[in-house]
């Protein structure tokens, strides 16, 4: 009895009077008021057909599964998400080498095994009312890297599954970055 005394005579106020720190509401983001937001298809310069409209898709996917505040239609929106891909680019990162024996002299033959595909993105959040930028990212880069095989179509899909990966990544930063305002 005397130990539950002494703890609410000591420590409950210090308890009470805390540190200043506090929890924020799951689904809203901290020192910005977000009440809607729209997230127009993003614009790219890549060669890469319907690429922009998968990525759109899996940010807008994103805010919808996790935020707090509805994802409309940008005439109707508090906010604005805009995003352009201006760089996508591939490079070799990996090598097959075939010894062929050409008339008696031994012929190294390279065959790329597996690519690097990187995505950089500029991208912009708006207050539609005030036509204020609160937030601004001018070169997020992700990357995957994917195998390469003697198929076409097999190298299609690892192609696309690499896109994928990089759009679940950088879907998770570009909401990270607004909601946890790092």
């Amino acid at each position: 009895m005397k130990t539950i005394c002494f703890f609410l005579i000591f420590f409950a106020p210090i308890l009470q009077s805390g540190c200043g720190y506090h929890l924020k509401t799951a689904g809203q983001p901290v020192g910005i008021e977000i009440e809607s937001l729209a997230i127009p298809v993003m614009t790219s310069t890549s060669s890469e057909s319907g690429f922009e409209g998968d990525f759109t898709r899996v940010v807008r996917e994103e805010f919808i599964h996790h935020a707090k505040f509805p994802v409309i239609s940008s005439d109707k929106a508090h906010m604005v998400l805009k995003g352009h891909i201006y760089d996508i680019s591939t490079d070799a990162v990996s090598y097959d080498l075939t010894l062929y024996n050409v008339s008696g002299t031994t012929v190294t033959h390279e065959t790329t095994a597996g690519r690097r595909l990187k995505i950089k993105l500029e991208i912009t959040l708006t207050d539609q009312d005030s036509g204020k930028i609160v937030w601004y990212e001018k070169a997020m880069v992700e990357q995957a890297k994917y195998d390469v095989t003697a198929d076409p179509m097999k190298n299609r899909y690892n192609q696309q599954q690499a896109l994928q990966d990089i759009s679940e990544s950088l879907s998770r930063r570009i909401y990270q970055q607004i909601m946890e305002r790092f």
